[in-house]
């Protein structure tokens, strides 16, 4: 097995940073920790745009722009997304209006998607208790 290391960095640490208890600690590290590896060390995994020829890697791939698509794998004979599940329909729970990155409201517009499948899922979504917004509701990755 190899080891990889790494430094963990902090970013965008306040001027009138205070830590008062563990749970203020993990929630920090979570926000704020990266960690910095040795790309060189790295040598089953291909970042890139196009699909890599050695087929024993790893592919992050990436758009022209450099943002995450997916990882992908070679099985059969060609390259499989396996994060994130391509095509998958992700319930969530949270505010509506506030939805994480490289995610999107499924709604008529959402290519795949048609009137009546869009109409089902909205049925089953859980709307809050004050505003049009939902606190259950369904998404699709759409990148990055």
């Amino acid at each position: 097995m190899t080891i990889i290391t790494g430094a963990i960095k902090f970013v965008d640490v306040p001027q009138d940073f205070c830590l008062t208890n563990i749970t203020q600690l993990i929630k920090f590290i979570q926000t704020n920790g990266k960690i910095e590896l040795d790309a060189s060390q790295l040598t089953n995994v291909y970042v890139g745009v196009d699909q890599p020829t050695d087929t024993s890697v790893i592919w992050y791939a990436i758009s022209s722009s450099g943002n995450f698509l997916g990882v992908r794998v070679y099985v059969q004979s060609q390259w499989l997304q396996v994060f994130p599940a391509p095509s998958s329909i992700y319930r969530i729970y949270g505010n509506s209006s506030d939805i994480p990155p490289g995610y999107a409201l499924i709604n008529n517009a959402t290519p795949g998607f048609t009137a009546a499948m869009v109409a089902h899922l909205q049925a089953q979504w859980l709307q809050a208790t004050s505003g049009t917004d939902y606190v259950i509701f369904d998404v699709v990755y759409v990148g990055l």
